[in-house]
């Protein structure tokens, strides 16, 4: 009954709160140092950022205005040092002001406007290091809990603390408004629900198992109590991740059981269309062919995406996605590889041009990323296996400080060719890399061969080096 309750509650607000609008969001700073201020938020139906850059006029005062159909998670920053993360919904309002002289520009900030106590909250939220908890915390669990169990307990604690903080918050300050909060708990729930499923793999990948930790089938009770059909909850991206994990996982089951260990997206996807049903199907569906699109081969998702919008009744997304499957169709086979010339490790600038003729395997990766470090010993062996062959092994990392990609170089041993490309880079941005690792295979005449090849560790990436040196 009480879940029925929070579905009914949140359907009841949902209309009125969440429709395609405009965000305005204005402010001014005392004694600004910087003439820019920068804001990046996580574009409607898409996995992909959005960065507005502003100048700040002399009187200090800047403004920023743009359209989601959903909570987009924001962050923002000051001369490229001082950010702060919020979540804006459509429709919102707010003035912002800013004290440049402090050594954290957010750090006192004040909000006014018919949205302020949303953003005080949120702000209070950060402050408490509640938010840090949240997502971070439950990261560093994934990998020093080694009970699935009492990772269950730890989830449940985090939950139990991060309600009564929302509670105890609104008794403080009656002008919060409770379907926010009852909403900013939901978010909460879903969050920490797809936490709890990823918790077996994360687990293997943090720790460097060959083999994920066992848990027994009690483990899974914890979704009994949630819904995956809502389509008051279709907008929240908690709710669809979750909703993905889920349906993953009994795939995943599915396909074990059937002892077949092969993947088809398409099966995938039909998959998905049985299960979900609704607003649900729509928002989830169009996540999973957005990702697809990343991170699968263009032309074996192609067909899925045409399916996708020749059914789906929301024209945004429809658009939203169109605008991602021609930008990715960009890199599809045969189209001519982005070109670039990046430093390497000597400060040498190298081209992928210097390469024609050969092979060219690009590894996208950066230092902090475990699953990108995890395909470093088979990368070496697959390195080694074509040494006689022309095939370039060329990794480009996307670190924030070339201090950090080399001591990474140094750390893993990377053998290749190592170049430097920057947290903010246009390479990066010129392949369509939304997450790493990501890998493109380029053939001997500067063309996409593969979009998306195997990664190291796949049992079918030399078949595919194979093919792509066949051809003349």
């Amino acid at each position: 009954m009480k879940k029925l309750f929070i579905i009914i509650f949140i359907s009841l607000i949902f209309n009125a709160i969440f429709s395609f609008a405009q965000v305005r969001i204005t402010g001014k700073i005392e004694n600004a140092q910087g003439k820019e201020i920068t804001l990046t938020y996580f574009k409607s139906y898409s996995n992909d950022k959005e960065t507005l850059t502003q100048a700040i006029k002399e009187d200090g005062s800047f403004e920023f205005i743009f359209d989601i159909d959903e909570i987009s998670q924001s962050e923002f920053s000051f001369g490229g040092q001082s950010s702060i993360d919020f979540h804006f919904s459509p429709q919102q309002e707010v003035f912002i002001k800013l004290d440049g002289n402090a050594s954290n520009i957010f750090e006192n900030m004040t909000f006014s406007g018919k949205d302020a106590p949303i953003f005080d909250f949120q702000t209070a939220f950060s402050k408490k290091n509640a938010s840090r908890v949240l997502l971070n915390l439950t990261k560093s669990k994934e990998k020093d809990i080694n009970d699935p169990l009492k990772y269950l307990t730890f989830c449940d604690s985090v939950q139990s603390a991060l309600d009564k903080f929302v509670d105890n918050y609104q008794v403080a300050h009656p002008a919060f408004p409770k379907s926010y909060a009852e909403e900013f708990k939901i978010r909460i729930v879903y969050r920490l629900a797809g936490a709890k499923l990823s918790y077996p793999d994360l687990n293997a990948i943090y720790n460097n198992l060959t083999e994920k930790i066992k848990v027994p089938t009690s483990y899974y009770d914890f979704t009994k109590k949630l819904v995956i059909n809502a389509d008051s909850l279709s907008h929240l991206r908690e709710f669809r991740d979750f909703v993905s994990s889920y349906i993953n996982k009994n795939y995943v089951d599915m396909m074990n059981m059937a002892k077949r260990k092969d993947f088809s997206w398409k099966i995938f996807y039909e998959y998905h269309k049985i299960i979900l049903s609704g607003k649900s199907r729509s928002a989830v569906l169009g996540n999973m062919v957005d990702i697809a699109l990343h991170f699968s081969k263009f032309e074996e998702i192609e067909p899925i995406y045409k399916d996708f919008i020749s059914w789906n009744t929301n024209t945004k997304q429809n658009e939203a996605l169109t605008k991602m499957y021609e930008k990715i169709g960009s890199m599809a086979s045969g189209k001519f590889a982005p070109d670039f010339s990046l430093k390497d490790l000597e400060g040498k600038k190298v081209s992928l041009a210097d390469f024609k003729g050969k092979i060219v395997y690009i590894d996208f990766w950066a230092s902090w990323c475990k699953p990108c470090i995890k395909e470093f010993p088979a990368a070496k062996k697959l390195k080694e296996k074509f040494k006689d062959k022309d095939v370039v092994f060329l990794y480009i990392d996307i670190d924030a400080s070339e201090k950090d990609w080399k001591e990474g170089v140094k750390e893993h041993l990377l053998e290749g060719v190592n170049l430097y490309a920057g947290a903010k880079s246009e390479v990066a941005k010129a392949y369509n890399v939304s997450g790493i690792p990501a890998y493109f295979l380029v053939d001997k005449q500067g063309k996409i061969y593969h979009n998306a090849p195997p990664r190291p560790s796949s049992n079918d990436i030399e078949k595919i080096l194979e093919e792509a040196l066949s051809i003349k």
